[in-house]
């Protein structure tokens, strides 16, 4: 085909029919909004789902591995035999309420061995809450179980942990199958 027919024609001539460039102010203006309604869904998701509190909780809390949950650099609590076990099935059967366990064994130069899980009678469990009886005098760790994800010890949490009798009793949240926070 030959090219002379475009010769003598505008430039706005040649342009006819191209799809118009937009202007700068407009691109501005298009990313500008963009950004807005991504900043609306993530704060929408950060306010309704607690996000800082599930992040914080991930960082605190510690996964089991072997059986072992490291509390910090000299403490450690291992479940033996099939204590895990039994509170896996306790935890699996209540995800829409809380739980509690006591956790009896002994206690070796600041590691925590449980060789028995007793669930006591619960008076109340709700999605975030548990009213039990108390654990034995033998019990070396309280557990109760919280919301998915949200392992951090609440107000009433720590005000229970000052009315046990034996310091060296550990109180324990489970907020996944395998994350569990001491304190």
């Amino acid at each position: 085909m030959n090219d002379n027919h475009l010769e003598g024609l505008t430039e706005e001539e040649l342009l006819k029919g191209f799809p118009e460039k937009p202007s700068r102010w407009k691109k501005i203006l298009t990313l500008s909004i963009t950004l807005f309604l991504i900043f609306l869904m993530i704060s929408y998701a950060w306010v309704n789902y607690d996000l800082d509190d599930i992040i914080v909780s991930l960082l605190k809390s510690k996964t089991l591995e072997e059986n072992k949950i490291e509390i910090n650099e000299t403490t450690s609590l291992t479940f033996k035999e099939k204590t895990y076990q039994t509170l896996l099935q306790k935890y699996l059967e209540n995800q829409d309420k809380e739980f509690k366990a006591c956790l009896l064994g002994i206690i070796k130069e600041n590691n925590y061995e449980v060789t028995e899980i007793i669930i006591p009678e619960m008076i109340e469990q709700s999605f975030n809450q548990v009213i039990s009886k108390s654990c034995p005098e033998e019990t070396i760790a309280e557990l109760h179980s919280q919301p998915y994800r949200r392992c951090l010890e609440s107000e009433q949490d720590l005000k229970t942990k000052e009315l046990i009798a034996k310091p060296e009793t550990l109180m324990i949240i489970m907020c996944e199958k395998d994350r569990f926070k001491a304190y």
